[in-house]
């Protein structure tokens, strides 16, 4: 990416793979406490909330700078 597209894109990327490992952190913290209380299809849908939520806290005013 980096010699292809350059720094700026590089960065972009770099970024979105970090949010999202952030977010998926998140999901994996929220799931278990979820799966005790509700069925499985709920409670992935619900910690799939958390994981888009962290995400877009931390990509959106790091991308949009």
């Amino acid at each position: 990416m980096l010699l292809d597209k350059g720094g700026h894109a590089a960065r972009e990327n770099a970024t979105g793979m970090l949010a999202g490992s952030a977010g998926m952190i998140a999901y994996a913290a929220a799931a278990v406490p979820l799966l005790r209380r509700m069925r499985a299809s709920y409670a992935a849908a619900a910690a799939l909330g958390a994981w888009v939520a962290v995400a877009a806290i931390i990509a959106v005013p790091v991308l949009s700078a």
